[in-house]
Parts: C-alpha cells; structure tokens; sequence
C-alpha cells in the first residue's frame, strides 16, 4: 500500500518494505562520527515510521524546478504526535547539522489536518504532509496530499505496464525498489557521449535503453528483523535494464540465447570461481562485436573479414564460418581461488571430430611441437613451442583446456565420476535459486574465498562477513533476458544476498572516515603551523619574546580569527574561546631543545591523538599516550 503511492509518472523511486532494517545499515549507522545530529535523527525514525517507506519523483529530469516530490510511510502516530516530530526532532536537527546547513533553513507549520515542510534556501522546496489509516504521505503538489487525506485514488506506479515488466516472473512481495526511467535522460547522456567520441552513442545503443531498475524479494515480516545472531533468509536481488528490443551487438551480447549452466560438471569440486556463458555459436559472439565495432569504425570489421579470407585460402576452413561455429552453446572458465592453481576452460563442441581435423592442419601448419598422452581413455595434446604450454583434451562434446596437464586430469576424473562443482551443494543450491535459464552467470564459493579471514578471527569484527563465510555460503550473479529487459539476478546459498553489499559498505566506511580524519587533521595542522608563523615573527619584533596570548596576535592582525577560534572538528564561526591551546615560553631565545618544546595544540584528543606545534616552527600529529603527556604539559602551561 505504501509503494502503491508512487505515482504513475515517476521518473525516480526508492522503496523499502523495512524501513528499521535501512535505518540500522551499516553504512546509516556508521553516521555518528560524521554528524551526530543526522544520526540521531536515522536513529529515531524507528519511533516515526514502523515498516515501508517511500519517495518518488516525477516531472522532468533535467528541470529541477518541474520536479515533484511525493513521500509516503507506514506509521504508528497519530498526526499530533508526527507533526511534533516533524517540529521538533526533523526541523532541529536539519538546522543544525553541518551537512544539510548549507542547504537553507527548514521550516515546519501546521494548518488544519496537514502539516507544511519548508525549506529556504539556494533551492527552495515546499511539501504537504499528511498521515490517516497509519500511512503519512507527502507531496510537493499543491492539492495532492489533501486530495489523498480526503480519500482522493492515486494513479498508482504499481499498476503500469513498466512495473509488470520490472516484476516479470517474480512471485515474492518486493522488499525494495529503486527505478529510474532513463527515456528522458538518454538524449542528453548520448550527447555527451558523442563528444567523446562520435557514434559511440549509437554502437552503445543508448537509444534502446529505457530504465534501470534494482528489486528486491521480502522474505521476513514487515518491520520484524531476525532474531540476533541468526541470519536472513535468502532473498534474490534483480538489477533489471529495460530496453526497446534486443539488438544485434552490445544488447544481444548479453542477452544471447538463455541456457541451464551444464558444463559445471566438468570443473573440480573446489573451483571456488566460475564464469559461464551461453552462445549460439561462438561466431555469433564474434558477429555482435562486430556489430558493436562497425558503427564505429566500418574499416575493422572489413579488416577482420579479409584476414578470414586469407586464412581460408591458406589453409582450407574459414575461422569464422567453420572453426568458431564448432563452438556451439556454452563457454565456461574457472579456477580455485585464492590457491594459485591454473585456470580450466570449457566449451561445447558442434562437432569433436570437426574440431580435431582443423587441430591437425593447424598443428602441421605451425609446426606445433607436441606431446600425446592418454588418461582414463581421454587423449591429452599437450603443445609447448611456438604458442606457450597449454594442454587440452575433449571429453564427450566438451573441450577442455589449460596451461597445466594435472588440471586437465582433474576435470577429467570430475566429469567421469560425476563428482563435479555442479554436484556439490552450495552451486546446487544457488542454480535451483536463480531458477530462469541465464545468458551469462558467476559462481563464486565465497567461504571458501574467505576461509583465510575466518581463520584470523577478523571476521569477529564484521557481521556481515560472518553471514557470508558459512561454512556452505556461495553467491551466484546471472544475466537472465526477459520480455524487453535484461536482468543481473543476485542469489545466495545461504544468508541474504544483499550481504555482499554490506561487506562493501564496511569496507567503504571506515574509508570515508579516515579520509575525513585525515582533512580535519590537515586543516589543524594548518592552523598550528600559521599560529607558529605568526609568534616567530612577533618574537623577531618584540626581542625575542612570544606573545602573551593568541587573542593578541588575532587582535594586531598578524592572525585571522578563523584559525584561532573555529575548530575543524566542529567549525563554529560564532566561537569567542580561542580552540587551539597556548604555551607561552618565557624568553624563548634560551630553550636548549625548541624542536622538543611544545607551544601549540590542540585542546584535546581526537581519533587516538591531536596536532602539536612545537618552538622550532614544526608541527606533528603525535598518537597517544605521548600525546596525552603533551597535552598535560599544554594544560599545565596554559
């Protein structure tokens, strides 16, 4: 009912079906350091909105001013006790959060039954909100949200032929949903493009794109999250691409005749990686990077179809028309990761003895250097001069191939034992999960991969990752072509599929936040340095001696306010205390080690240590402890 209020004409949606669970993310949660009114602000949403949420957007892209803004949410408060919140928690908090400051002054009234959200500033916006049946709903229309309070039908989003598209062949309840329409975008993204370079637009087939889409299944109760310590049921995550149609090139590359992934069975049980590929032929893979080139440069398709010529001549077969034709079907290439071990391709044959008749002119073409062997009646050729060790040997229809004759050997015994990766049960699991056939699919054994990580213990500190490296946890990535839409489905063996996003978020975080440490650090390190600058020269004009305090020096204009009084960590213009603490040294000419005496700091510890200045005019960011004996110093001295 909630995502029921995204209007029809949306060019933009964000839904979730969970609210508390977005609001408890990692990446939300990891706020604190950076804006501790803006999370505690996302920590009180909980009390406001307990289940979906959603906001939309309409009008055109390109002209923000058309833009219309329509919000809407499950709620357990009544309207007195949403517009307090809106008075008295969002508008508070907006106003003194460094990060939406600059933005403008919110505002919030009530008249009547509906609340009025004003923002002030470089881009001015007005919203309407309303809340009846347990449901707020908000929009930047004049009208809307009365006509909704008064029971006024929304033409709904979820009624559109784009959302069936979205949702094609999925029977789960959407647990979340960010669309976007690209149709009123791509003219101006191809024009930019076409700058670059020309036709490149057209060889990307921009023009057949018409929106991007991430969904997602919801598995769990709206507004309950699983009990603490056990993970989320599976879900699958689709990142669909819409289009017109699928074209001969870049789109049909993708979307190439769907298959069921057979050739798993040929790869080594610990094959920790795999990359799938279904194909017509393996000249038609060919053909669409042709497609692709031609619209750019005519001549390198005429190049390449000369050179089949020329081969053709030579030594009897077309590559194109009868040696990559052979390859029929299904490509695949996996190793064990993150063991070193040599990597495994497999294909399926049209025809094994075609193929064997075009090895043998080629080898006496070349001059190949070889070796014949024979293991569990399957002939290994094994090649060394001229192209670089590789072996490979074909087993039923499937050619097999690598650099090392022992990784053959093992996806021979895995296919004729039936003990193969498609036998195990983390890439079962996974393929019954994507159930469509897919053009293009990724297997990764992702416990496996992080086996080393949970045996440091340092998994202890990432829950995510925890999730992610069960002793059965795989993932699985397909690209599944469906009625005008390409779809990238994300699916997990065990845990939520999204944990893979979550783990990059704890990754990004702690990222974001040194680098934010490291501009506060440089901003103060700054400040230390241009105090230092200005006492040095004070001292050359007062024989010798420093000044009394930094107001002084601000007050003679040798140092602007700025550096003085407002703190990188929390920059307040309106700050009458001096930040930075001062020492002054009395006849400072005669301190035997100016480059061990402090004069300068800052007033506290931030991040395991703070920024000092010392008498000879350097300045360090020196860690605790010693920076809290410094600091006693500075206290002391002041």
């Amino acid at each position: 009912e909630v995502l029921r209020l995204a209007p029809a004409d949306a060019w933009f949606i964000a839904y979730t079906a969970d609210l508390e669970r977005l609001t408890r993310h990692h990446f939300l949660t990891g706020l604190d350091d950076m804006d501790p009114e803006i999370s505690a602000l996302v920590n009180g949403l909980p009390a406001v909105i307990n289940g979906p949420g959603m906001i939309s957007g309409s009008g055109l892209p390109a002209n923000p001013t058309s833009w219309r803004v329509t919000l809407a949410a499950r709620t357990g408060q009544t309207p007195e006790e949403l517009f307090g919140y809106l008075a008295g928690d969002l508008v508070p908090a907006w106003n003194q959060s460094p990060l939406t400051r600059p933005l403008g002054e919110m505002q919030f009234f009530q008249v009547g039954a509906v609340g009025r959200l004003m923002l002030i500033g470089p881009v001015s916006f007005f919203m309407t909100v309303a809340t009846r049946d347990g449901l707020i709903f908000g929009s930047t229309f004049p009208g809307e949200a009365e006509g909704w309070l008064d029971g006024q039908a929304v033409e709904s989003f979820v009624d559109s032929s784009e959302f069936e598209r979205l949702n094609d062949g999925r029977s789960a309840p959407v647990g979340g949903l960010a669309y976007l329409d690209l149709r009123p975008l791509t003219p101006m993204a191809a024009t930019q493009v076409e700058q670059v370079l020309p036709r490149l637009a057209e060889a990307l087939q921009l023009d057949n794109l018409e929106s991007l889409a991430l969904i997602s299944d919801r598995r769990n109760q709206p507004g309950k999250l699983p009990p603490r310590g056990k993970p989320a049921p599976p879900g699958k995550v689709r990142f669909a691409i819409g289009v017109r149609e699928i074209r001969k090139g870049l789109s049909h590359l993708f979307a190439s005749t769907p298959s069921r992934p057979s050739l798993a069975h040929v790869f080594p049980p610990d094959t920790t990686f795999l990359v799938r590929g279904s194909m017509e032929t393996g000249a038609s893979i060919l053909d669409d990077l042709n497609a692709f080139t031609d619209v750019i440069d005519p001549a390198i398709r005429e190049e390449y179809e000369e050179e089949c010529a020329d081969f053709k001549e030579e030594f009897g077969f077309d590559p194109h028309e009868d040696f990559l034709t052979n390859f029929a079907r299904e490509w695949a290439i996996g190793l064990p990761l993150p063991a070193s071990a040599d990597p495994l391709i497999a294909v399926r044959l049209a025809s094994p003895g075609t193929f064997k008749a075009f090895m043998h002119r080629l080898r006496a073409a070349y001059d190949l250097e070889i070796n014949l062997t024979t293991y569990r009646d399957v002939a290994i050729t094994r090649a060394t001069r001229h192209v670089g060790p590789f072996s490979y040997g074909v087993v039923d229809n499937v050619l097999l191939l690598s650099p090392s004759a022992p990784m053959l050997k093992r996806a021979i015994d895995a296919a004729l034992d039936d003990q193969g990766l498609a036998h195990t049960a983390q890439f079962e699991t996974v393929i019954h999960r994507l159930g469509a056939p897919s053009s293009k699919f990724l297997f990764l054994d992702v416990a496996e991969i992080f086996a080393e990580v949970v045996e440091s213990g340092e998994a202890a500190e990432f829950p995510p990752v925890r999730e992610l490296v069960r002793a059965d946890s795989a993932l699985g990535l397909a690209v599944v072509p469906h009625d005008r839409m390409i779809a990238l489905e994300l699916v997990s063996s065990s845990g939520h599929a999204l944990g893979l996003i979550d783990v990059a978020a704890m990754t990004i975080i702690p990222s974001l936040r040194q680098a934010r440490y490291q501009s506060q650090r440089a901003v103060s390190m700054s400040n230390v340095k241009g105090i230092l600058i200005a006492c040095k020269i004070y001292a050359n004009d007062h024989k010798c001696q420093w000044p009394h305090s930094l107001e002084e020096l601000v007050a003679g204009g040798s140092l602007a306010s700025s550096v003085v009084f407002v703190s990188p960590y929390d920059p307040n213009p309106d700050s009458t205390e001096p930040y930075y603490l001062y020492r002054r040294v009395p006849e400072g000419e005669k301190v035997r080690n100016p480059a061990g005496e402090v004069a300068v700091s800052e007033p506290a510890i931030h991040h395991g240590g703070a920024v000092f200045g010392f008498m000879d005019g350097h300045v360090e960011w020196v860690e605790s402890p010693r920076a809290d004996e410094l600091l006693r110093i500075m206290q002391r001295g002041r």
